[in-house]
C-alpha cells in the first residue's frame, strides 16, 4: 500500500481521499478515469491545422488546392480520371453530418472538431472529389482500368492491387447499408466486384482520417494504404463508443464505493469532479438532449 500511495502522490497532485469517498482505491479508480476522460481525442504528434484538414471532404486535381497540396503527382490516375483523395470508408453511411449536428457536450476534442465541420462542408460544397463529373463515366472509366488492369496483370497484378491502392483508387471496404438485402455468394471460380465507398459520395461525406506519414508518402508515390480508414468523426464516435462501454463497465463500483454524492468544487478537474459526473456519462448518446 505504501508503494502504491507513493505512486499516486508522485503522479498525481491533490491526493485527498476526502474527494473520494475516503478510500484509496477510489482515488486511484477515478483519478485514472479522469485521466483517460480528459485526454479522450488527443493524438500525440498530431496539430489541429492537421485535423483540420481531415476535417473536410476530399478532393481531386481539379482543385485549386491540388498543386500545393501534391506537387508532384500527375493529374490524371491511370484510369484517366482526376486524382483525388478518398472518402470515409463508411461511404454514403458517413455518420460525420450527425455528430457534427449533435449538442455539445463534455468533451472539448471532439467539441472543436466539431465547430470545424459546418465551415468546411459550406467550403467545399460544390469543389469535393469528382463533383463536376458524371457518375456514369466514372463508373465506365473504372470498369475499363479494371478490365485492363486484369487482362495484363494476371495473378501477380491482383495481387498487387490487393496489397495498395494506386493514386485515387476507389479501394474496397464499405459497410452494408442497413436493410439492405444480402449479397448474393459468387458462383464457383467467378470473382466477386468490388464494392467502391465512393461510389454515390457527395460533399456531405467526409474524407478518410490518415496521419501525416501517409500523407507524406502520397505525395511521393500516389499510393494510398489497402486499408481504408473512416473520417475522423466516425473515428472519434468508435473511441467513444469503447470508451463509454468500459465506464459503464467500472462505474458501478466506483459509484457503490462513493460515500459522498453531493456536488462540490473539484480541486483537480477545472471543468468539474468526474466523479460527480459518471451517471450522465454513462447515458451518453448521440443527439441525446440531457447528455
Amino acid at each position: 500500500m505504501a508503494a502504491v500511495f507513493a505512486s499516486m502522490v508522485q503522479r498525481w497532485d491533490n491526493c485527498e481521499i476526502a474527494e473520494h469517498g475516503l478510500s484509496w482505491k477510489q482515488l486511484f479508480f477515478e483519478r485514472n478515469l479522469a485521466e483517460e476522460l480528459e485526454g479522450f481525442g488527443v493524438y500525440t504528434g498530431i496539430t489541429r491545422k492537421h485535423e483540420d484538414e481531415m476535417l473536410r471532404p476530399p478532393i481531386d486535381s481539379t482543385h485549386p488546392r491540388w498543386a500545393s497540396l501534391y506537387p508532384k503527382l500527375p493529374v490524371n490516375a491511370p484510369d484517366g480520371l482526376p486524382m483525388k483523395e478518398r472518402f470515409c470508408k463508411y461511404g454514403v453511411d458517413c455518420k460525420a453530418i450527425a455528430i457534427a449536428s449533435s449538442p455539445t457536450g463534455i468533451w472539448p476534442s471532439l467539441d472543436r472538431c466539431k465547430s470545424v465541420v459546418p465551415g468546411n462542408l459550406q467550403l467545399y460544397v460544390e469543389t469535393y472529389a469528382h463533383a463536376h463529373l458524371d457518375p456514369e463515366a466514372v463508373a465506365a472509366a473504372k470498369e475499363a482500368a479494371a478490365a485492363a488492369a486484369g487482362a495484363t496483370g494476371g495473378a501477380a497484378g491482383s495481387l498487387a492491387a490487393s496489397q495498395r491502392q494506386p493514386f485515387g483508387a476507389g479501394g474496397v471496404g464499405q459497410q452494408p447499408k442497413p436493410g439492405a438485402p444480402p449479397a448474393k455468394p459468387a458462383a464457383a471460380g467467378e470473382v466477386e466486384p468490388e464494392v467502391d465507398p465512393d461510389a454515390d459520395c457527395d460533399g456531405n461525406v467526409l474524407r478518410e482520417y490518415v496521419g501525416p506519414s501517409v500523407i507524406s508518402e502520397f505525395q511521393s508515390t500516389g499510393m494510398w494504404p489497402a486499408q481504408r480508414q473512416p473520417c475522423l468523426l466516425c473515428k472519434r464516435a468508435e473511441e467513444l463508443e469503447k470508451l463509454t462501454r468500459k465506464i459503464k463497465v467500472c462505474v458501478a463500483a466506483c459509484i457503490a464505493t462513493a460515500q459522498c454524492l453531493v456536488p462540490r468544487p473539484c480541486a483537480y478537474a477545472p471543468r468539474g469532479c468526474w466523479h460527480h459526473r459518471l451517471r450522465r456519462i454513462t447515458c451518453f448518446r448521440w443527439g441525446c438532449s440531457s447528455c
